[in-house]
């Protein structure tokens, strides 16, 4: 008997057993996908906050508020914006503050003015100058996401911009979603007293600050919290609780819990309290000692079976355990002893159980771009990128926790911002007792496949997206806009309905023109120098003609037409119920001859003639963004064709679009490789006495295919895509070696310049200056060698930008040369305000001089002006002596044309270089 009953109770207890493991380990990973799924909630949360503000900073009446300091004007425009933010993504605070710091709006709270504002993400966005977050507690005890970004006017800082989220409610529904209680409990050292107690008694709460000795509990969602006895063996490490990423054991109340406590630390790493994560295993353990009483009393017979059967069981079990624990024991020590070559080879990470780094490998420092002390000690979301969803990393955690190894394919961030992929093993390593206490991520780089694999994808896509211009990238975009929905009917300027409304209505009209063959047509407007208007009569004046082109359109359009401002000075109008196709280009000739009229802004006239391009349903579109794609190619035609008029929309344009993005395609792969450019030549002779001055090199393609391509074809698209500055760059270094190396060979009296065309984006690029001396330094050249030819149109189109420039590089000895001058919209009185060396008269002017003397006179007049400035002039063009002797009566420096010389190749050039040496050295003699 006494041997049945030592069975019996062998046999509970090994139950007891059972059920005490079931319970750790469903708790464990109940529990480490809960705090998971809190990280990755705050991950996405601050991600919201920050495309929120993205969408915010495209006002640009806000960011002149700000820049005003305007608060009335700041709260009226956004009172209602916090609202739907409110509403729609749980925003609690709104904040606009000077760029000193101090708050010049609280929209969530606008009785409230003033005080610097100096919490750590607010610092931490003056100190950096860009986009700041974290988690932030508030003097009243409550923990808000805060996301701070400045706000530039160009390049001078007007102010910040702020939005938070309170993250209780966070805190909430994730354990609300996984079954769980929530209690948050702050040191007290990290609070003000009597701010505390008012914002508690504020918030509705309990505000008992002598609960505890050192904490205060601020929110708990059970309805009893442990006694100040209790909570102290809760929180006492050196009892083996507290922050040691176990998962404890408690009675409160008469409830069985399972407790696990975090750490809770603000933005600036301080911890500041504990958050308590409760799992009720209450009826979990009483179901289960139900049974244990129900089985006990099944009979002495069956236990007997039952536990010698239990008993081989748990032999194997225990023998398989032993067999792994060797077997990783052995790949453990492997690893050691191998720990160099992995290092320096395969990307590896080691974490322990919470996901924080221990240990990384020089390879995975080298892809990641970051130190080995700025990665231990942090979590892998410091490299993760967006391609993933929240449940491929839930799958994944959950894998890992339950001992089993993952395989899979991660893309990740490194610190400069580009992307990298890996295949990552993650094996999970466990003790003696079977317990997980850490894991080791092994990884190989795959960006190499993953490329050429995007590659192949892009290829089928490119041919589709060959006419979506980058202006409408927030059409085709899933962006901020698209999920913010903010007052979405109305342009806040002109009143008009914006691109949103006119989309949806453009898309029903569609629908419809199926069922009734409806004719309808679309005039895609541009504005022309709208932007000279802008920069030169400011942005006011810019705005009151945009006011008065939507009166116009209001005035002279039909009822049952209708027009949206789509942004900047692009609107759009949608004529429907047509009689006859005819009758969209009569309207589009109509409108272009109305807004050919000038406009009276304040003490100027201003004509602001509009390019406009047509598309009708004739194509039968089936989406209305590739009718507005093809309006908008008609347009871009008319602007190319000398504006001011109206451009059908025709399939020889969609073909055009297409051959561009081939050739596009060809002169990266010309860029890449390095070796289809070639630079020639065009002499610049001094007209008075026929002597060599130097040459202006221009550039040309040797396509392998399409032949020598002329640079008006490629260059527009270099420009339009940034290639130019790769293409500028090496112009300005075989040009500046070309003319080096000849002056090497030239006596000093005979030293000779070459001139290279610089583009606007050239000019706006932050290098172009370090580029251009480092030019002059490695090739030793002397002041005046190397000079600069500019477009007249590039320094009035951003005069404030190129013009100081410009001025350091004619400081540092580099000539400034204004080439086309008399095509663009400079006047000979506006010259004086340059910094020019040298003015080259286009050659429309100079080419028709022996056949229209009345030219003559605007030459002269050009030549004379420039003299009495101290520039001098380069007549291009020249093709006949007659010309030549026309030119030297009024007194032009220099010459440029097929007279003298066509464009020649180094070599070509180098021989005409020195035969005129040897000219020289003949008449010397």
């Amino acid at each position: 008997m006494a041997v049945l009953l030592l069975l019996v109770c062998g046999f509970s207890a090994a139950l007891l057993s059972i059920q005490q493991y079931h319970l750790d380990h469903s708790g464990r990973e109940k529990l480490d996908v809960a705090v998971y799924d809190l990280g990755e909630s705050l991950s996405e949360q601050t991600q919201l906050l920050a495309a929120l503000e993205g969408v915010l900073l495209q006002d640009a009446n806000m960011r002149d508020a700000l820049k005003a300091q305007d608060r009335g004007r700041l709260l009226a425009d956004h009172e209602t914006v916090y609202a739907h933010l409110r509403e729609q993504y749980g925003i609690t605070h709104l904040y606009f503050h000077r760029p000193d710091r101090v708050n010049l709006l609280r929209v969530h709270q606008p009785g409230k003015i003033g005080g610097l504002i100096d919490r750590f993400t607010t610092r931490q966005a003056e100190r950096t100058g860009k986009m700041a977050s974290g988690i932030e507690l508030g003097s009243m005890g409550t923990f808000t996401l805060r996301v701070v970004q400045p706000v530039f006017d160009e390049d001078t800082l007007i102010g910040y911009l702020e939005l938070g989220q309170e993250i209780e409610n966070i805190l909430a529904e994730i354990c609300e979603e996984h079954g769980l209680e929530l209690a948050v409990a702050i040191h007290k050292g990290a609070l003000a007293r009597e701010r505390w107690e008012a914002g508690m008694k504020m918030l509705g709460r309990d505000a008992d600050w002598d609960r505890f000795n050192h904490d205060v509990l601020i929110y708990s969602s059970l309805s009893y919290f442990p006694a100040e006895a209790e909570y102290e063996h809760l929180t006492h490490t050196d009892e083996g609780h507290g922050h040691d990423d176990a998962v404890h054991e408690a009675a409160i109340n008469g409830t069985s819990w399972q407790l696990m406590i975090d750490p809770l630390f603000d933005a600036s790493g301080t911890e500041v309290g504990d958050l308590f994560i409760f799992h009720d295993v209450s009826e979990a353990t009483a179901q289960f000692n139900g049974v244990l009483w129900v089985s006990s009393g099944a009979g002495l017979v069956i236990l007997i079976v039952l536990t010698a059967f239990l008993f081989v069981v748990l032999r194997r079990v225990d023998r398989g355990i032993h067999e792994r624990e060797a077997h990783l024991h052995e790949l453990l020590l492997e690893l050691s002893n191998q720990q160099h070559t992995v290092d320096q080879h395969l990307i590896v990470g080691v974490t322990d159980i919470r996901g924080t780094i221990t240990h990384v490998s020089d390879r995975f420092c080298e892809i990641s771009g970051y130190s080995r002390e700025e990665l231990i000690g942090q979590n892998h979301r410091m490299v993760k990128s967006d391609e993933h969803s929240r449940e491929f990393f839930r799958d994944m955690w959950k894998t890992i926790s339950s001992g089993r190894v993952w395989t899979g394919e991660i893309k990740n961030f490194a610190k400069d911002g580009h992307h990298y992929w890996v295949d990552a093993t993650i094996i999970p390593f466990k003790d003696a007792k079977g317990k997980v206490t850490k894991y080791v991520a092994l990884r190989t780089d795959i960006s190499e496949i993953k490329e050429q694999q995007r590659q192949l994808r892009e290829v089928n896509v490119k041919m589709a997206d060959a006419l979506n211009r980058e202006k409408d990238a927030t059409f085709a975009a899933e962006g901020a806009m698209e999920r913010f929905e903010l007052l979405a009917s109305t342009d806040k300027l002109t009143g008009l309905p914006n691109r949103m409304v006119f989309l949806d209505h453009l898309n029903q009209v569609l629908k419809r023109s199926r069922l009734d063959d409806q004719r309808f047509a679309l005039l895609f407007f541009d504005f022309d120098r709208f932007k000279l208007v802008n920069d030169s009569l400011g942005h006011d004046a810019g705005d009151a003609l945009l006011c008065d082109i939507a009166k116009i359109f209001r005035r002279d359009l039909r009822d049952t037409d209708m027009v949206a401002r789509f942004g900047g000075d692009e609107f759009v109008v949608l004529l429907t119920n047509l009689s006859d196709w005819s009758d969209a280009n009569t309207m589009a000739e109509r409108l272009l001859d109305i807004f050919a009229e000038p406009h009276l802004l304040g003490d100027h006239l201003v004509v602001a003639t509009a390019s406009i391009g047509l598309v009708t349903n004739q194509r039968a579109y089936e989406h209305p963004g590739d009718m507005i794609r093809d309006a908008d190619a008609a347009m871009y035609q008319a602007k190319e064709s000398g504006k001011a008029q109206v451009v059908v929309f025709d399939r020889a344009m969609h073909a055009n679009a297409l051959k561009r993005l081939s050739l596009e395609a060809d002169l990266r792969a010309a860029v890449s490789s390095g070796d289809q450019f070639r630079l020639m030549y065009q002499p610049i002779v001094e007209l008075t006495t026929g002597e060599l001055s130097g040459f202006e090199a221009l550039i040309r393609w040797d396509h392998p295919e399409r032949g020598v391509i002329s640079p008006a074809d490629f260059i527009p698209i270099a420009e339009d895509t940034g290639l130019i500055i790769q293409i500028g760059q090496w112009v300005l270094r075989t040009a500046a070696e070309q003319i080096a190396a000849w002056n090497r060979r030239l006596d000093e009296d005979q030293k000779l310049k070459v001139n290279v065309n610089v583009s606007k984006r050239q000019l706006l690029d932050t290098s172009f200056l370090e580029d251009v001396l480092s030019c002059r330094d490695e090739f030793g050249l002397h002041p005046g060698e190397l000079g600069l030819e500019i477009t007249e149109s590039t320094i009035a189109d951003d005069r404030s930008h190129v013009v100081p420039l410009l001025c350091q590089l004619r400081e540092q000895g580099f000539p400034i040369v204004m080439d086309d001058f008399g095509t663009g919209v400079s006047s000979l009185s506006t010259l004086h305000g340059y910094p020019i060396d040298v003015l080259k008269i286009d050659q429309a002017f100079i080419r028709v001089l022996d056949r229209d003397r009345s030219l003559l006179a605007v030459v002269m007049s050009i030549t004379s002006l420039a003299e009495n400035l101290g520039i001098q002039t380069v007549a291009e063009g020249i093709e006949s002596a007659d010309v030549v002797g026309a030119l030297q009566s009024i007194n032009c420096t220099w010459g440029q044309g097929y007279y003298f010389a066509k464009p020649m190749s180094s070599l070509d050039a180098e021989v005409y270089v020195f035969d005129y040496k040897q000219q020289l050295d003949s008449d010397a003699a």
